[in-house]
């Protein structure tokens, strides 16, 4: 095989990680229950900032299972961080990087899928 060959099929594969990667955390836990739900967000706080596109894909994630029950981001506990009057509680809970969950006193960073978050939770 030719070098040319071998750089173009190894783009390619990182191409197609990359995206499998990005579907499982868009799309997983698609499936999830309405009580799992709302045992999330009655054992998990979801700390954001208002200019963070992973908080929004974070937060468009939860959104869209919400949304199957007719229920909406306001049955979870969403700090915005970068608001004058979050800073001291985000502070206070160690918050360095967004998103940022803390499930069952436990603090977790990254996006996450909703069936991790309901396995984190134990929901």
């Amino acid at each position: 095989m030719k070098k040319e060959t071998k750089t173009y099929s190894a783009i390619i594969l990182v191409i197609a990680i990359i995206i499998a990667v990005i579907l499982d955390i868009k799309y997983a836990g698609n499936n999830v229950e309405k009580q799992e739900l709302l045992c999330l967000s009655q054992k998990a706080k979801l700390y954001v900032s208002s200019t963070c596109g992973h908080c929004a894909n974070q937060e468009a994630i939860l959104s869209t299972a919400l949304k199957k029950y007719d229920l909406d981001l306001t049955e979870f506990d969403i700090t915005v961080c970068d608001l004058d009057e979050n800073r001291k509680i985000c502070n206070e809970n160690n918050i360095i990087g967004v998103p940022s969950w803390i499930i069952n006193n436990t603090k977790y960073e990254g996006v996450k899928n909703l069936n991790e978050l309901i396995k984190l939770a134990g929901c």
